[in-house]
């Protein structure tokens, strides 16, 4: 576990997060449920991806923390959930990764995306004002209509 300061300063500019915890190991699970938390009160959750990995599934009969528990906790804090054995096949902590490698790159580009104002019924007025003008109920007669 890294110390606060220093936690603070890899969570301010990293963009995307892998928590592991050991699934025979019950305060690994408490003390990835604490990054979780610090991740959500130093960054904004739209402008990072995490990943929560519960390892050693592999030593069932030394389980300590159930799949549900993972799950629970990957759902308060909003993000994806594997679990995988390390120590048998790569296969599972490699699709994790590669799923949480396509979503950080799907909240970059939406960070790329200008920001749009919504309008709201007063700028709408002004913008139709602006594109028929103010004009008298004489030139009413001669504003162009629209017929579908």
């Amino acid at each position: 576990m890294l110390k606060n300061g220093c936690l603070y300063e890899h969570i301010r500019w990293g963009e995307a997060f892998v928590i592991v915890y050991s699934v025979v190991d019950r305060r690994s699970f408490h003390e990835a449920q604490d990054i979780l938390g610090q991740l959500v009160k130093l960054k904004l959750p739209s402008y990072y991806t995490s990943l929560l990995i519960g390892n050693k599934r592999d030593l069932d009969h030394s389980r300590q923390v159930c799949v549900d528990e993972g799950q629970e906790v990957s759902l308060q804090f909003g993000c994806q959930f594997y679990e995988v054995s390390a120590a048998e096949n790569f296969a599972g902590v490699s699709l994790a990764f590669q799923s949480m490698l396509r979503e950080a790159r799907s909240v970059q580009l939406l960070k790329a995306l200008p920001i749009r104002r919504k309008l709201g019924v007063n700028s709408v007025s002004k913008v139709l004002g602006n594109i028929f003008g103010n004009r008298s109920k004489t030139d009413r007669k001669k504003r162009p209509s629209l017929s579908i």
